[in-house]
């Protein structure tokens, strides 16, 4: 868990685009940091990315990531990269099946060491049934790729936040 301090979740990176080029890696960022401002850690805060407009950064792009972090006062910052994301999965055939993989680490800039680091690899709708058990069938591509995103980013938030680990142990 993250001990009290402003966090910076960056947008992903999608194969060899770096943070903020990828629409998929924005998605996931911005549900990772509304999942951690439902249930974050106490004292954990998100540092929001106007923070970057505010701060007169005109690329961001052209930063390094710690270096950025650092700039905006982030205490710890939450980097990753999707290393594949399609919402037609190869096999599945005349089912809406996708699949995505990410990877994905928490520095704290304080002393520069990784604190977590993951990757998850996801097929969804995981064994033929949407995830609110509707049959993939009756799922379009844009409900994929929701779904892909919603389950790629409650993975990627899920060690941060400990109600999260409660209400999936209900649900098991």
């Amino acid at each position: 868990s993250l001990t009290a301090g402003p966090v910076l979740v960056l947008p992903f990176g999608e194969g060899i685009q770096g943070p903020f080029l990828s629409d998929h890696g924005y998605e996931i960022a911005a549900r990772v940091q509304l999942l951690l401002t439902q249930g974050g850690e106490a004292g954990v805060s998100l540092i929001p990315w106007d923070a970057i407009e505010r701060a007169a950064i005109p690329d961001p792009t052209a930063i390094d990531a710690l270096a950025l972090g650092r700039q905006l006062k982030a205490r710890y910052i939450l980097v990753g990269r999707i290393a594949y994301f399609s919402t037609r999965r190869p096999g599945a055939a005349n089912i809406l099946q996708g699949e995505a993989g990410v990877e994905f680490q928490v520095v704290d800039l304080a002393s520069g060491t990784i604190v977590y680091e993951d990757r998850h690899e996801l097929v969804f709708p995981e064994d033929y049934l949407g995830s609110w058990g509707v049959s993939s069938l009756d799922e379009t591509d844009a409900d994929i790729e929701q779904g892909l995103i919603h389950a790629l980013a409650k993975k990627i938030a899920k060690p941060f936040v400990a109600e999260m680990d409660r209400k999936d142990e209900k649900r098991d």
